[in-house]
């Protein structure tokens, strides 16, 4: 069913879909009653895809902006690739967001990730664009992990002073 008022595209029939949003370009919303199977965002570069479900391999990855959230877990090489645009899942299976160029990945849960891609410290604004999405309370949003590219480092220099280094890629 198709909201044009609101742009909000829901799917309830139960029917198990792959590559839902792959390369959506405008705003809008895509509510998933359920799980999904591979692609799930791949190379989106607007809007929002909200899976109530578990999502399959490669769940936003090549992603360029825009939203994923995954209620479930996500499968295999979540945001593998993801040049910007917001990941949030409640946990993932194997690896996330292997070759991550830009962008965040949220998580419920403790994820595992490669080099260059970091656990981040949550801000305020993490908490409430969080709290925004799912419907949760602060506490709850701050309990989510953010992973990234470290952008800058504080570096201590010989003379006692502490300098913020731009890291290069």
């Amino acid at each position: 069913m198709y909201d044009e008022q609101k742009k909000h595209l829901l799917l309830e029939d139960g029917v198990f879909r792959g590559t839902i949003g792959a390369r959506c370009s405008c705003d809008v919303l895509i509510t998933v009653e359920g799980g999904v199977y591979n692609g799930t965002g791949l190379l989106m570069k607007k809007g929002t895809v909200h899976v109530k479900g578990d999502a399959g391999m490669n769940t936003g990855a090549h992603l360029d902006g825009g939203m994923v959230i995954v209620d479930g877990t996500a499968g295999e090489f979540a945001g593998a690739y993801m040049k910007k645009g917001t990941l949030v899942l409640k946990d993932a299976r194997g690896f996330a967001g292997a070759n991550l160029k830009d962008g965040a990945i949220f998580s419920k849960k403790r994820i595992k990730t490669a080099p260059p891609v970091e656990e981040l410290t949550m801000s305020q604004e993490d908490g409430k664009l969080i709290m925004k999405h799912l419907g949760i309370g602060h506490v709850e949003a701050m309990s989510y992990h953010k992973y990234g590219i470290v952008k800058e480092r504080l570096v201590r220099m010989r003379d006692g002073s502490v300098v913020v280094r731009r890291v290069d890629e």
